[in-house]
């Protein structure tokens, strides 16, 4: 770039002593135009080697130790493809470095933001699983007792149910929501036994994890609200039972 500009300056000389004032200022545009740019390149061209050579290979670094330590502490990350996309860059920012050293910058500065944006998704998705481990682990049990409560709380509104059947001309539409609700659990449960397998837990992200355990305490606040309401309607029954027997023993007496 430097020998180019020396030649157009020794073509201004010529001109200029020759009486071609118009091309010689052309020739001067064209130089003040080309030393902008080159002194933008020379300006740019230390920060994003810095960027290239220190700054983003620390990062990379960092991300395939952490990676590493989840691995020995029992996380699955396959489902991130990470280290394929830490090839890819490393290879991007070697091409980026051979352009840098040629002063071809163009596209270099907005490539070196897109990979800084890739780095900060990994790091995301590495917390992503260590935040996902923290809740299946304090809610796992939660989990286990809920479905074990529930499934108590359904047994004895069948046997309720059982009682005042008789009684009362009651629809089969309640046991058929009982029944549906034990299918429910009875599902519910197998899931989160196979979830919790040895053979499982060494092949599964807690990421996915964590959401089994969302949608199966999701479906045990519905199944709650279903219980909650036979057990009021078994409860106004009793009501109006004993209403109705006291005013028997008033008009006995």
């Amino acid at each position: 770039a430097l020998s180019l500009i020396g030649e157009k300056m020794d073509k201004f000389g010529e001109e200029t002593e020759n009486g071609n004032y118009l091309t010689a200022r052309e020739i001067v545009l064209q130089l003040k135009e080309e030393l902008e740019t080159l002194n933008r390149k020379m300006e740019s061209i230390p920060l994003l080697l810095n960027e290239c050579i220190h700054v983003i290979p620390e990062q990379l670094k960092e991300i395939k130790n952490g990676i590493k330590e989840m691995n020995e502490e029992g996380y699955y990350l396959n489902h991130l493809s990470l280290d394929s996309i830490i090839m890819k860059l490393e290879d991007t920012l070697q091409t980026y470095i051979r352009s840098i050293e040629n002063a071809e910058i163009e596209g270099v500065e907005d490539g070196i933001k897109d990979m800084k944006e890739q780095i900060e998704v990994m790091y995301d998705l590495l917390e992503e699983e260590v935040s996902a481990k923290k809740f299946v682990l304090s809610n796992q049990s939660q989990m286990n007792d809920s479905l074990i409560e529930i499934s108590s709380q359904n047994d004895s509104l069948k046997n309720e149910l059982e009682q005042v059947r008789e009684i009362y001309h009651l629809s089969e539409s309640d046991h058929e929501i009982l029944n549906e609700i034990d299918e429910k659990i009875s599902t519910m449960k197998k899931v989160a036994e196979f979830m919790f397998t040895e053979e499982n837990l060494s092949t599964a992200a807690y990421s996915l994890l964590k959401e089994k355990i969302e949608e199966i305490l999701k479906n045990i606040e519905e199944v709650k609200e279903q219980q909650e309401a036979l057990t009021e309607m078994l409860q106004a029954l009793r009501k109006d039972e004993m209403e109705a027997r006291q005013t028997i023993k008033n008009l006995q007496k």
